[in-house]
């Protein structure tokens, strides 16, 4: 499943160098692509083991208390 994500990321990357000079129909492409990479990422995401998606969630709150994004200095 992450293969077909990156595969299809990677068409939808191609898509927009090669289809920013041609076409509408290039538009339609890059949409899919992306959709497609979406729907392929999701999957992978839940067909994880559950040790890996708590490793994964630890890794995203620990991220947000030490690297803020936008800290406010008084």
């Amino acid at each position: 499943m992450t293969l077909a994500c990156f595969v299809t990321l990677g068409i939808a990357l191609a898509s927009y160098e090669i289809g920013i000079h041609l076409s509408d129909e290039a538009e339609g492409i890059i949409v899919l692509a992306l959709i497609a990479c979406l729907v392929f990422g999701l999957l992978s995401l839940i067909l994880l083991p559950w040790f890996l998606k708590a490793a994964i969630l630890l890794v995203l709150l620990v991220s947000k208390f030490y690297l803020p994004s936008s800290a406010v200095r008084r």
